[in-house]
This record gives C-alpha cells, structure tokens and sequence, in this order.
C-alpha cells in the first residue's frame, strides 16, 4: 500500500507540474505579471522606425531538388536584405510595458510550403490564433516544429491544408523545419499582444495604439540575436525615426 501510495503522490506532482506555463526564455516576451480579463487599454502614441544592417552578407545558396520545379536560383532567407541594406524579418515588439488582456485574431496565420521553400520565411501569431501549414507542392512534405514553451509537433503533408492547435504560450523564434527537404526553414513568434512589427520593404516598423507609460522595446532577428530600448511614451506621442541597427 506504501508503494502504491508514493506512486499516486508522484504522479499527482507531474500532473500539476505540467500545468505550469514552462518560464521564458531570454528572449521571450515575459508573461503578464497580473493577468486579468480586463480588456487592455488602447491609446494614441506611436513608435516608427527602420532596421539596418552594418556589414557584409552573401546569402547561400540552396540546392534544390528538380521535383521541386523551383524557378531559378535560391537562396537562403536567414539574412534578407532589401537593397539599401535595411534587413528584413525582424520582429520589433513591445517586450515590457503592456497590461490587459488581448484577444487573438481569428484570422489564421499561415505557411506555405511553396516549390520546397516555405512563404512567408518568418510569420507572426498572438497566443490563442489559428494557424495553419499550406502544401502547395505536388511532393511530400514532413513539418517538424521545434519551441520551447509550446508542444513540439510533427506531421506529413501532401497538398491541401492543415491546422493546428494554437498556441498556448508567448515564445520568440519557433523553429519549422522539412525532414524531406533539409533545406526548408522558418520561424514562428508567438505574442500575447498585438503591439509588435515585422520588417520588410525598407526594414521599416510602426508600432500604434500604445497608452502613454514606459516600455522595453525588443528588436530581434533568427541569426543576428536581440536588441532592447527603453522609451518613456506621453499620451499621443509619436516617435518617428528610431533606428535599430544589427552588426555582423
């Protein structure tokens, strides 16, 4: 009976350990001290910025398969610089500051898995938003998601869609990766607010909406690491010209 009732008390600790959110990592957004299901409140002030970079990138070249009908050269997106040397794919998001709770879109994010590449090489999702993994390729595909705070998954696809489960917790830099095609990968970031950015054309960044009050403000990047500034924001402040600048 002893031995049976350790193994009832061990067991019951596993269970609510497993129902403690796993601590973030350095480079995730911190969970709201105080949660609340108080709906968080909007204001006026703005943040607008542009993300470059300082040194010298040759992207490499990828090798892919000829049942990929891949039209082209490729290369790969871990560094994406548009042509005036401001970089792409970088996450600017409100890291401390923000209380309240957000509800997620109900808009699914998506991957595609497009001629062996997945489209878009970086994607953006709130805590609690649907996403879903697009083949769009007349070949297998096998998708392997690597996180830390959220489940691991992997499954195969041939063309068509699939979703899955949303996830559950903020987690900067999710890994996606193909066990057919060893070439393929991405990143997901996962936020519990909607006050974030990810660069593009220009490696501009705007970030709206924010109550007046004092923020860290996050910049990162897959390969180049993070940065973090302070800004102190009055009520309808808008900062223009912020500029983030990543070395290699």
């Amino acid at each position: 009976m002893r031995r049976i009732a350790l193994l009832i008390i061990a067991l019951a600790a596993c269970d609510s350990s497993s129902r403690t959110p796993p601590p973030p990592g350095p480079s995730d957004p911190p969970d709201d001290p105080s949660p609340t299901t108080q709906p968080a409140r909007e204001g006026a002030a703005a943040v607008r910025g542009v993300v470059r970079f300082q040194g010298e990138h040759t992207p490499a070249p990828l090798s892919i398969q000829p049942e990929c009908h891949h039209e082209g050269n490729a290369f790969s997106e871990a560094i994406l610089l548009n042509p005036d040397k401001t970089l792409r794919n970088v996450l600017v998001y409100v890291k401390t500051g923000l209380a309240g709770k957000y509800e997620p879109p109900p808009t699914p994010g998506w991957i595609d898995q497009k001629r062996c590449i997945y489209t878009p090489h970086v994607q953006v999702v709130m805590v609690g938003q649907p996403l879903k993994f697009i083949n769009s390729d007349d070949v297998l595909h096998n998708v392997r998601i690597t996180a830390r705070r959220n489940p691991n998954d992997q499954f195969s696809m041939t063309r068509g869609e699939r979703a899955i489960d949303p996830f559950k917790y903020s987690e900067v830099d999710i890994r996606v990766n193909c066990d057919v095609h060893s070439w393929m990968s991405a990143r997901i970031h996962v936020m519990r607010h909607p006050k974030f950015a990810l660069t593009g054309d220009g490696g501009t960044f705007e970030i709206r909406g924010l109550p007046a009050g004092s923020y860290t403000l996050a910049a990162f990047h897959e390969e180049l690491g993070e940065q973090t500034r302070e800004i102190v924001l009055t009520e309808g402040q808008i900062v223009e010209g912020l500029e983030v600048a990543f070395k290699r």
